[in-house]
């Protein structure tokens, strides 16, 4: 596709495309993998440019996380038109499938994304001087230890090859 800087972009979006064709061969996995390009190479395009905003990280963060979670309602829909029904559901504009958040929903969800968005990560634990530090031990490799005998048991249920539904 040619990888220099005038091209970047276009490349992006078509690249990210056509891995939401591999996935499913429906206009709701173009519109996934087409929104994941163009989000991506906005991101590009604004960098090169230097106009990204500088907002504080956890804007970023949530920020992020909001459109690539939107972007998922295009791949798990069943379809197209579905997916824009839920998406208006998502927004307020539709009560097409008469599901909507209670009070006690929207707490629940608030605790865990603030559980999520406070919690350390995988960088965090292991390869930077964060005061809660990972350290191993006897309890952790039981943990563990179980974790990895409850995967084992669970192999010989039979499961259909997740690509075999598309």
């Amino acid at each position: 596709l040619g990888g220099n800087q005038t091209n970047q972009t276009r490349n992006i979006i078509f690249t990210m495309s056509l891995a939401g064709l591999w996935h499913g061969s429906g206009l709701n996995f173009l519109a996934w993998g087409s929104l994941h390009g163009i989000l991506i190479g906005s991101n590009h395009l604004l960098r090169r440019y230097g106009i990204f905003p500088t907002f504080p990280d956890f804007l970023k963060i949530f920020f992020t996380f909001i459109l690539i979670n939107t972007t998922w309602i295009f791949f798990r829909s069943p379809s197209f038109n579905e997916s824009f029904q839920v998406l208006y559901q998502y927004i307020g504009f539709s009560s097409a499938t008469g599901f909507h958040f209670g009070k006690i929903d929207v707490l629940i969800v608030m605790v865990f994304i603030g559980i999520i968005f406070t919690m350390p990560n995988i960088n965090d634990l292991f390869f930077t001087d964060y005061p809660l530090k990972f350290k191993r031990s006897k309890l952790w490799g039981v943990f563990c230890f179980g974790l990895f005998i409850y995967a084992y048991k669970q192999m010989d249920q039979v499961a259909c090859f997740v690509y075999f539904i598309f």
